[in-house]
């Protein structure tokens, strides 16, 4: 049975929300948290994916969560990227800078979902699901920890450049990233390749520990206030108790792609539902 992982990452959905979303509601720059919710986005959509991918029963369901799983962790290190390029500029990036940094990703996309060169099909093995991978699927592997790496290496460049309080930051950034994402790649890319499949639904809980260390940096800095922040994020958690309710019930009608779209939609709009309902508590 597989119903606690879907569970578990279910509830990890909502943690990946829940910490960045307080960690959002201090960020004035608006291109940081445009780029930010992308991150948040991938993030959310990689838990899910791996939710659904577990709770499918038909084939054609578990191959296309399983490459909506891959996708979505390919789509991470990108937007980690994106953001560590923003991070303390006031340079706006050209159009074709973002077009390359996001380049991999719509290559990975093609062959996820147009080639039968990264996942051929899901078998079942003592009770395990296991993906039998194409010919090209190392090239996902390449361009995780590749551009994952230019990320770190650009705050590294700016660390060194940085006033002590950004600094500070920084290195929490680096530090708890290389954790949770080094982590989550021994489980969902390391191991897969080694033929261990077992351990693939704990990816997305250990991406999570990095969240836990930023809860830990809010905190220990009082950057935000306790009260409030139990307030807001009961007011989240009703939210996205939604956001997830709808696409999940569409998905268990059999209708796999368009709960997936109901997913970006509604997560997309989730901040701005906050803000408005907040808006009204507080008149």
């Amino acid at each position: 049975m597989d119903n606690y992982k879907v569970i578990l990452n279910l509830l990890i959905t909502l943690l990946f929300n829940l910490t960045f979303f307080l960690v959002l509601l201090k960020v004035t720059d608006r291109r940081r948290i445009k780029v930010f919710s992308l991150l948040v986005i991938s993030m959310l959509l990689w838990s899910y994916g791996v939710a659904m991918f577990y709770s499918s029963s038909k084939p054609s369901g578990e191959l296309f969560w399983a490459k909506i799983s891959y996708l979505m962790i390919g789509l991470t290190p990108p937007s980690f990227l994106y953001y560590a390029m923003i991070f303390n500029s006031t340079v706006k990036l050209q159009k074709k800078t973002i077009f390359l940094i996001f380049t991999p990703s719509l290559f990975l996309f093609y062959l996820y979902f147009y080639t039968p060169s990264m996942i051929i099909e899901v078998q079942h093995h003592n009770g395990i699901k296991a993906l039998i991978y194409g010919p090209n699927h190392y090239i996902a592997d390449i361009v995780f920890f590749v551009v994952f790496l230019l990320g770190i290496s650009r705050f590294l460049r700016l660390y060194n450049f940085s006033l002590d309080s950004e600094k500070e930051h920084i290195k929490y950034i680096i530090s708890s990233v290389l954790v949770g994402m080094l982590l989550a790649g021994c489980t969902n890319l390391i191991l897969p390749l080694l033929g261990r499949f077992d351990f693939m639904w704990l990816g997305p809980f250990l991406a999570s520990s990095w969240l836990f260390i930023v809860m830990f940096i809010l905190l220990r800095n009082k950057i935000v206030d306790i009260r409030l922040a139990l307030s807001n994020i009961t007011l989240f958690i009703f939210i996205y108790i939604f956001v997830i309710g709808v696409p999940f019930y569409i998905y268990s009608l059999g209708h796999h792609l368009i709960a997936l779209i109901f997913m970006l939609i509604l997560a997309s709009a989730g901040k701005g539902l906050f803000d408005f309902l907040r808006k009204q508590l507080e008149k």
